[in-house]
């Protein structure tokens, strides 16, 4: 054998270990990641306050990034969270990139349901949802979803792209092509465009042993959620508001604002012609309309809106009652 091949050869042998040393490198990093993510997501969970619940985990990702697989996942939150919550999923995936190793992404799949309070869970699907935590916690934790279908009890709720960011004291929501159903459950036709929300809280809440008790302290504490920016539009119709909502004694919301708006007559008009409103409650609108929007000359008019005993109200007219939150 020649000293060239011979050479040739020792330098594939070295390529060869050298190689397969990083590839067993890359793995047992890859697995102490999995194994870490695993094992920390319950305790992530407990450390904010929440609760982690599924069978088994299942890995995978390797190598460019550290997954687990949980089926039959449950997420629940805990009592600084007003009205708590559940979230389940078929399959709810926990993944850690090589490239950016303090960005956690939580990704669903599968059947899911929501719950608020002690309120049936409203079954949902979504094409893609997505929640991104920055482990330094200096970005807001961003939930995005696409093609959301929602089985309310009043009918389905259907939302083409959703973006929630939240930090401890504020949210940020954004909606587009926003379906919302009828008095029939049917879907009212054309869609909302877009929602959009901006809110804080003004007190913070403090965790109790029950959210219950959580929601109680907050009240007495004069806890309030301010929204500080919202807008829809939808067709004609264009809208902007504030408000602040606060808790009754019975732990119900409270909402009084303002809302200013342009197009409201052809609102109106698509609200009775979908089902949403009756006749006599359009046309008692148009008459408190027809006073309130004298003075503008036709532009935008600025009205009180309102939540109490569960029922929304516009300038004191009734439009529709909410379901009451049902607490532990």
């Amino acid at each position: 054998m020649s000293e060239t091949k011979r050479r040739r050869q020792t330098r594939a042998v070295i390529a060869a270990v050298v190689v397969g040393g990083l590839g067993v490198a890359v793995t047992i990093v890859w697995a102490v990641a999995c194994r870490r993510l695993d094992d920390g997501a319950h305790d992530a969970a407990i450390a904010a306050g929440w609760s982690l619940s599924a069978d088994p985990a299942s890995w995978r990702g390797w190598p460019i990034a550290a997954e687990i697989v949980l089926p039959n996942a449950t997420l629940r939150s805990g009592p600084d969270i007003i009205p708590p919550l559940a979230w389940t999923a078929g399959t709810q995936t926990l993944r850690l990139g090589a490239m950016h190793p303090t960005q956690l992404t939580v990704s669903a799949a599968g059947p899911q349901t929501i719950a608020l309070a002690d309120a049936p869970p409203l079954p949902f699907t979504a094409k893609a949802l997505f929640v991104d935590i920055d482990l330094t916690q200096h970005d807001p934790v961003r939930l995005r979803a696409t093609d959301l279908a929602i089985a309310s009890p009043a009918g389905p709720v259907r939302i083409e792209t959703a973006q929630l960011d939240t930090q401890p004291d504020s949210l940020t929501l954004r909606l587009s092509t926003l379906s919302l159903p009828d008095s029939n459950g049917q879907p009212i036709h054309p869609a909302i465009d877009m929602v959009r929300l901006t809110a804080r809280l003004s007190a913070p809440v403090v965790p109790m042993p029950t959210a219950t008790e959580s929601a109680r302290r907050w009240r007495a504490a004069n806890g309030r959620l301010l929204i500080d920016d919202a807008a829809m539009t939808w067709g004609p119709l264009a809208a902007t508001g504030k408000a602040a909502v606060t808790l009754d004694p019975a732990l119900q919301p409270i909402l009084a604002g303002q809302v200013t708006a342009m197009g409201i007559l052809a609102g109106l008009d698509r609200l009775v012609a979908s089902g949403a409103i009756t006749s006599s409650g359009a046309m008692a609108a148009r008459g408190m309309l027809a006073i309130l929007s004298a003075p503008t000359g036709g532009g935008p008019v600025t009205l009180p809106v309102a939540l109490q005993n569960s029922v929304v109200s516009l300038a004191r007219i009734p439009l529709l009652r909410l379901a009451p939150i049902q607490w532990n």
